[in-house]
């Protein structure tokens, strides 16, 4: 008994909190989710596999596109697969106004990531970090998942998002960078 109420309560911390650690104060102040302004950083060029095994290149994945949501994430991962459906509901409804949403998965093989796909309907762009090359020219990923939200036009990630972020949240930086003047 006192096993599955310890047990309970670590599920719990993980699914509020986020995978991995935090890396520093101010995010345990905030609470599970973070919200970085990163305006002065622009999106790194890369070549990543999709779930596949083809190469996509970063200029290939936003051409034609004005906003890049690019979500690093595992499938063990509970506030990751939390925010599936959201992302899901994103793509949908935003994939005609010029937005892409693609996952990054961090995995440690890309088989399980397929397993996961099949099981799951995500209908978004999937993506594998063979080697976790990506994920260290966006600045080491240190706790999932971690979003970042990417005007394409000026190559800006305008902003980070690490933990569970909701749905209207990611709307809100989506709006501001499809209406911004």
């Amino acid at each position: 008994m006192k096993k599955l109420l310890i047990l309970s309560l670590i599920a719990g911390v993980l699914l509020f909190a986020g995978c991995g650690k935090k890396s520093d104060e101010k995010t345990k102040k905030e609470g599970s989710a973070k919200t970085v302004a990163t305006a002065s950083k622009k999106m790194p060029q890369f070549e990543i596999i999709d779930i596949d095994g083809n190469v996509v290149k970063s200029e290939d994945l936003i051409k034609g596109k004005k906003v890049l949501i690019l979500d690093f994430w595992a499938t063990w991962c509970p506030p990751c697969r939390a925010e599936i459906p959201d992302f899901i509901k994103i793509y949908k409804e935003y994939k005609d106004k010029g937005v892409v949403v693609a996952g990054i998965s961090l995995d440690k093989t890309i088989d399980i990531v397929k397993d996961f796909l099949k099981k799951n309907k995500i209908s978004y762009k999937m993506l594998y970090d063979e080697g976790f090359k990506v994920q260290k020219m966006f600045g080491g990923i240190q706790y999932l998942p971690t979003t970042f939200v990417i005007d394409v036009e000026t190559g800006d990630i305008v902003a980070k998002h690490t933990g569970k972020t909701e749905k209207d949240v990611f709307v809100k930086d989506i709006n501001k960078i499809l209406n911004k003047k």
